[in-house]
């Protein structure tokens, strides 16, 4: 049972904040009388990092930047700034980063701890930003298409700290000077388009800055502890002296640039003071902490008779586009959770995050992407004084360290959630307060109730959202999805062989606006999901496990234009554009002593094609089959190991299109092209590899 409970915290990790229903029922920990001793945190130590950054450069100001006309109708644009006079924008970085850091800390006056700490991160902070110019001052009809790409490698910092230690975890901030070395391009034109001047304007620097932060420390033995820390780095503004690679022109523009990162670290005392003795010689009741750390290596691969999106459109618009399709995608997932527990109290904080990259190889729909996903850190404290009653609050954060703008060679990455674990790479700042109470209804039953809020932010993606047909808008578009409110209510239970959790979810989402134009609503979601597990009797008979889901969506609300192109405004749609979701899944693993193996199964039935309104994709209705083999070792009771491989099979139901080659898009509020998709059949494989350890 541990073992299978192993590889089940690790999915609970990877899958976002656990509820108190997701775990069996503990009472508190009773605090040790004899336990007179904390942790000191007077010493020196060296350690490494990993996490994820994300930020922002406002560019503007720009001036040269001139360029020869490549056609001779353009003569009178000698001597003339080609179009980068009009630019004025803002370019979103995000992705992963990694590094070392050294310093020392003093322990004085019982709790409060002072230090200093050098710190050096390699990093891979990109974005790109799609616009369009308008290089004639008075022929603003006339258009450009340029992309703004940003980048940085490196963040050096020194800073002092100050913190406090309650019962040996430290709480601190931290605050200093910053350097960063940056890179950045400015293309103009396309191939395409030989009549309007090609450029490739590139610059560096390095700069420098202060930065301040926070965070959490906390030593789960002798000489190490783990951590997990903010940053915000703010470099100010300086002109950057830009140089065409293609001809002697130069330019100039003003950059600020401000970056924000999560961190998560850990670090080795090579010298530590011994313990410290508590103040009154007895210990304060204390906090029993504990630490899980998970990771994974996902990999998948598909091949099918047709590519992603099976409804895309040949670039001469007058066919569809038949040709067969393949992809795969390396996702690898990490997450850690710190729990405290004391007779009254228990918090709990987690983070997730990941590294993914995604290739397809369809002809026409070619596309590659490489980057960190999003990170997620979460916490919630749960008051444990009450009788029969367990009250919490929590606050999940989404921190936009993924890439959600994608370039003309990156878009058809997006592939088929269904034969993929992630197909969007991205989104905006999200807040997500909760509230909530787990009421201990028997010593086998818990039940959880709670009400969250998500403040979803901004973010700026490939446009426009309409059923692609391979490649990327000239033109990026910004995206306000809809606020979330989402009421949730889960049944625990657990005694004996037998455990199993039904948890119910309804979601009720705002109006998400394109360019600050309200374009969709999407409707009302409900979701029903439930898990069991029996261990059987018997040394070697092992454990079954069953879940399954269901989720619905009512109609939406959409953008309606009359037919003399007159908006007015969102009007609920005449069918229901959703799908309905329906999974289940099965494993046995036969315990083998520290081993266990045994076989895995899924199926899923998406009932109608369509856009996810929440992630603003097309999803074809389709069944998905999977089979394959999981297995775990277990060498002690703090780690575990686990593999699967899976084969898996989808199919995809004829999808008539309107006469003339069209279709209705609910996100466009109008006819596109399309045309008629026949049955379709793919096959893939999946093969994962995990860990999880205890602390």
């Amino acid at each position: 049972m541990k073992r299978v409970f192993a590889v089940g915290m690790a999915v609970t990790l990877f899958g976002g904040s656990a509820l108190a229903a997701d775990l069996p029922y503990k009472a508190p920990v009773k605090a040790d009388p004899a336990a007179a001793t904390v942790f000191n945190w007077t010493g020196c130590y060296v350690g490494g990092h990993v996490g994820g950054g994300w930020g922002i450069r406002d560019i503007s100001r720009p001036s040269g930047f001139i360029l020869p006309p490549t056609n001779p109708l353009f003569t009178f644009l000698n001597g003339t700034p080609f179009g980068v006079n009009s630019l004025n924008e803002s370019v979103s970085a995000s992705g992963l980063l990694g590094g070392a850091q050294a310093g020392c800390k003093y322990q004085f006056t019982q709790n409060w701890v002072i230090g200093f700490e050098g710190e050096y991160s390699r990093t891979q902070l990109t974005g790109d930003r799609q616009v369009s110019l308008t290089p004639i001052p008075f022929f603003q009809s006339v258009t450009m298409p340029a992309n703004l790409h940003v980048q940085t490698d490196w963040i050096a910092s020194a800073t002092a700290t100050l913190g406090y230690s309650l019962n040996g975890l430290l709480l601190y901030g931290k605050g200093g000077a910053a350097w960063a070395r940056n890179k950045y391009g400015i293309a103009l034109g396309t191939p395409e388009d030989p009549d309007l001047p090609q450029a490739s304007f590139l610059a560096q620097d390095r700069r420098s800055g202060w930065t301040v932060g926070a965070g959490v420390e906390y030593p789960f033995a002798n000489h190490f502890s783990t951590k997990l820390e903010y940053d915000f780095y703010d470099f100010g503004s300086r002109n950057l002296l830009f140089a065409d690679q293609m001809s002697p022109s130069l330019g100039g523009v003003d950059v600020r640039q401000r970056i924000h990162a999560v961190k998560l670290g850990l670090n080795y005392f090579f010298w530590n003071a011994p313990p410290l003795p508590v103040s009154g010689g007895a210990a304060a009741p204390p906090m029993s902490w504990s630490e899980t750390f998970a990771t994974e290596a996902r990999y998948f691969s598909w091949q099918g008779t047709r590519g992603t999106p099976t409804n895309a459109v040949a670039p001469n618009g007058e066919m569809a586009l038949g040709t067969p399709g393949s992809g795969s995608e390396l996702y690898t997932p990490y997450a850690a959770q710190l729990v405290g527990q004391s007779n009254d109290l228990k918090v709990e904080m987690l983070m997730r995050g990941g590294w993914v990259s995604a290739r397809q190889s369809t002809a026409g729909l070619t596309g590659a992407v490489a980057t960190a996903t999003d990170t997620v850190t979460s916490g919630t404290v749960t008051y444990l004084g009450l009788r029969g009653l367990q009250p919490f609050a929590s606050l999940e954060l989404n921190l936009p360290t993924g890439l959600a703008a994608l370039t003309a060679s990156q878009v058809n990455a997006r592939m088929d959630p269904d034969l993929v674990d992630i197909s969007t790479f991205g989104e905006g700042l999200n807040i997500g307060p909760t509230l909530g109470v787990n009421i201990p209804l028997a010593e086998a039953w818990l039940l959880t109730m709670s009400a969250g809020y998500t403040r979803r932010g901004a973010y700026d993606m490939e446009g426009p959202l309409t059923p692609p047909g391979g490649g990327a808008a000239p033109q990026s578009t910004n995206i306000k999805p809809g606020d979330a409110l989402t009421v949730t209510a889960v049944l625990g239970y657990q005694a004996g062989p037998l455990s199993a959790r039904v948890t119910g979810t309804i979601t009720e989402n705002g109006t998400t606006k394109e360019n600050e134009t309200p374009f969709v609503k999407p409707g009302q979601r409900a979701l029903i999901a439930g898990t069991a597990s029996y261990d059987w009797p018997g040394d070697h008979s092992g454990t079954t496990t069953v879940d399954a889901s269901a989720a619905h969506s009512n109609r939406n609300q959409v953008l309606f234009e009359c037919l003399m192109g007159c908006p007015i405004g969102l009007v609920t749609e005449p069918f229901n554009t959703n799908s309905n979701v329906y999974r289940v899944g099965v494993q046995h693993l036969f315990n083998l002593n520290k081993f266990a193996v045994g076989p895995a199964g899924s199926f899923l039935f998406r009932d109608n094609n369509g856009y996810e309104p929440t992630t603003l994709q097309f999803v074809p209705a389709k069944q998905r089959w999977s089979a394959g083999v999981l297995a775990q070792y277990a060498p002690t009771n703090a780690l575990n190991f686990s593999a699967r491989l899976e084969r898996i099979w989808t199919h995809e139901n004829q999808t008539p299109g309107l006469p003339n080659g069209e279709m209705f898009s609910v996100l466009a509020g109008t006819t596109l092209t399309s045309f008629t998709v026949p049955s379709i059949s793919s096959t893939g494989w999946l093969l994962s590899v995990a860990m999880t350890a205890n602390f």
